[in-house]
């Protein structure tokens, strides 16, 4: 799985498409964490309602990135159970006038195995236009390996320096709104395989970042998940609010 909570993640490679562009140096190295209220992936509660903790790591040499992502929450049950996953991606991106390209692999590993999830491998693609006011972007994952299902993913966003009218140095804090919709191919939300195409859910969110320093920021969000589709038809699934803190390190 990836998490969707998406709006941070996609913002995260949006802001990765950018730093492709007119990078500072050839390499970048990133770690840090964050604590989500609840994890829903795609729309669907998978920590049935328990926080989840999401630390992360970062590798990037020029086109290419590396990156880890843990996925830990303490799932409400009789044993006390906690639910593991690990998701590595390896991409790369590339600037083509106003449009940037990533595209890449994401394998997403269970330390339980079949209790948690199945073991599996997508392979992305992301388009994004560099467009003055919504940031408008493409996504597309398609697993080969357990579900042969897709999920796509229309978003778009736009940050605002508000750093200037509170007596702050530019950049120092941004607040982006986003919003996304996304579709399912052949039965993602039922894994199973056929040939159905159905919206299947939507995010709208807000975000806030502060830069402390050029290695250390804090950021903060809320965002509603709202499902549609055969996600809401076959499933006891309802909107859902999801708040979020965390912290970057950049080197």
């Amino acid at each position: 799985m990836i998490v969707a909570l998406s709006c941070v993640l996609l913002s995260a490679i949006g802001a990765r498409a950018e730093e492709a562009a007119a990078p500072s140096k050839d390499w970048k190295v990133e770690a840090g964490g964050d604590y989500f209220t609840e994890y829903i992936f795609r729309g669907y509660d998978v920590s049935k309602n328990q926080p989840l903790f999401m630390p992360h790591a970062l590798l990037g040499w020029k086109w290419f990135t590396a990156t880890w992502y843990g996925y830990y929450s303490p799932w409400d049950q009789p044993d006390n159970k906690w639910y593991y996953e690990n998701d590595f991606t390896l991409d790369a991106t590339v600037k083509l006038g106003k449009f940037t390209l990533t595209g890449g692999a994401l394998y997403y590993y269970y330390p339980d195995g079949k209790e948690d999830g199945l073991n599996t491998t997508e392979l992305y693609g992301i388009v994004a236009y560099d467009f003055p006011l919504l940031n408008p972007k493409l996504s597309w994952y398609q697993d080969v390996d357990e579900f042969h299902t897709s999920y796509i993913t229309l978003s778009i966003n736009h940050p605002f320096d508000v750093s200037k009218p509170l007596g702050l140095s530019e950049g120092t804090l941004t607040i982006t709104p986003s919003a996304a919709l996304n579709i399912e191919m052949n039965g993602w939300s039922k894994y199973e395989t056929d040939s159905n195409t159905d919206f299947n859910d939507a995010l709208l969110g807000v975000s806030a970042n502060w830069a402390i320093n050029k290695y250390l920021s804090v950021h903060a969000g809320v965002q509603l998940a709202v499902p549609m589709g055969q996600l809401r038809n076959s499933t006891s699934q309802d909107e859902e609010i999801i708040g979020n803190v965390g912290v970057t390190l950049v080197f």
